[in-house]
């Protein structure tokens, strides 16, 4: 497939770097989660030098697009945006949680073969609080691909799948072959599978990158992919956060007992002055947010809001 057609247009921020020492780190996008890819890219920014971003999106706002700039200029990076065509993607299974951004990352890895041999991707529900410098140069001992397994995958969910692999993966943090990606043809075949049977893959992209990558995959230490904690606390040499559960940090209704390192980065980075998310949208988040209020003391509120939570969910 050609995948220079899917992108309509490129857009550059900050002053590209080509230097043999940059490390590339891709996102998938779109304008729902272009402030949380923005403060992880902050994140990333104050731990690591020389580092050169690569946005897939099918869209990112005027005013996003303006704090990208900024974020690049004031840590002399670089950041490179691709506007995809997503009539490819149209047909595939989308939900709340994942929408068709999800498959970018499928976009990213076929498309800079011969240009890159490895990249990084990450998820913007995200922060980084180390260096990415070891992983980016680690040796994958004829693996394909690193990452972080998913411990807490129930075995039916595998054998629905019909996986039988060395173990399922949270494919959040990715470090990519570009070269072993565009030999298996994972873009083509992923694109198959989930044409074929849509209905298999509860997790969509990332059940599909297990079943194409099993056995082929270098295991890291869960430094590299650590789940977040109310507590927010973690070892010293944890380098990448990954706020996997509702509600996340961005929302009002987030709720840590710790240092909040991610409102800690938030407030130095060039999102500091838009509001948090303060409505919620599902039952859920109406209970959440109604949880966070009891928990602030704020009683009323919090009981208003579980009435709310009732309602939608009766």
């Amino acid at each position: 497939m050609n995948i220079e057609a899917i992108i309509k247009r490129q857009q550059q921020f900050g002053t590209a770097r080509a230097d043999a020492d940059t490390i590339h780190i891709v996102f998938g996008s779109d304008a729902n989660y272009a402030r949380p890819m923005g403060i992880l890219m902050t994140s990333i920014l104050q731990h690591n030098g020389n580092v050169a971003f690569h946005v897939f999106a099918d869209c990112i706002h005027e005013a996003d697009q303006q704090r990208i700039g900024d974020t690049m200029e004031k840590f002399h990076a670089s950041c490179t945006l691709y506007e995809v065509d997503t009539a490819i993607f149209q047909s595939f299974p989308t939900t709340m949680t994942w929408t068709m951004a999800t498959y970018f990352r499928f976009l990213a890895g076929e498309y800079f073969y011969q240009k890159l041999e490895r990249i990084i991707y990450l998820d913007g529900d995200m922060l980084c609080i180390g260096s990415l410098r070891e992983l980016y140069t680690m040796e994958l001992g004829g693996k394909y691909i690193a990452a972080v397994r998913d411990g807490g995958l129930p075995p039916e969910r595998l054998q629905r799948l019909r996986h039988t692999g060395d173990g399922y993966f949270n494919a959040g943090m990715l470090l990519i072959d570009i070269r072993r990606w565009h030999q298996e043809k994972i873009f083509d075949r992923a694109i198959g599978l989930l044409q074929e049977h849509p209905e298999r893959y509860e997790a969509l992209d990332q059940d599909v990158l297990n079943m194409l990558y099993q056995n082929h995959i270098y295991w890291l230490d869960i430094r590299y992919n650590q789940a977040n904690n109310v507590a927010d606390a973690y070892p010293a040499d944890t380098v990448i956060l990954h706020y996997t559960s509702t509600p996340k940090p961005w929302l009002a209704w987030y709720y840590c007992s710790g240092a909040n390192l991610y409102e800690q980065c938030r407030r130095q980075s060039c999102w500091r002055d838009v509001p948090l998310i303060s409505q919620p949208r599902t039952p859920r988040e109406h209970r959440l947010l109604s949880r966070a209020l009891f928990q602030r003391g704020q009683w009323l509120a919090g009981l208003a809001w579980y009435i709310k939570y009732l309602r939608r969910k009766l």
